[in-house]
């Protein structure tokens, strides 16, 4: 399984998913995440940051890894004291899904509600 990036707007999005084979292809568009902060209705998306890096690709043992280094909007920044998040795309050999996970560092303690990772 291929999953294809394409940047706009200062981040990277998923576009689409396509067998190795070429034969199946999915068209998406992503939020890739969203984070809802404890004791707060309003949410952190993608677009309230900028990526800082190109896609880093790298392999260990078994598995493939792509990492996206995000700083936020000097709102969100303000708003959230969100520094910098880390976005980790990563796959088995041989798997059909990926997986995701997200390190966000904030300037001080700080707690969140949800998580949300498409």
């Amino acid at each position: 399984m291929e999953r294809v990036l394409k940047y706009g707007n200062k981040v990277w999005r998923t576009v689409k998913f396509a067998s190795l084979d070429g034969k199946n292809n999915l068209l998406v568009k992503s939020h890739e995440f969203t984070i809802l902060p404890i004791n707060s209705n309003n949410v952190l998306s993608i677009s309230d940051f900028e990526a800082i890096n190109q896609p880093k690709t790298y392999h260990k043992y078994d598995t493939s890894f792509c990492e996206i280094i995000y700083k936020p909007s000097r709102e969100a920044e303000k708003i959230w004291l969100v520094r910098k998040t880390h976005h980790y795309l990563f796959c088995c050999k041989g798997s059909i899904v990926y997986q995701e996970k997200i390190n966000l560092k904030y300037k001080k303690s700080a707690s969140v509600d949800r998580l949300e990772v498409e």
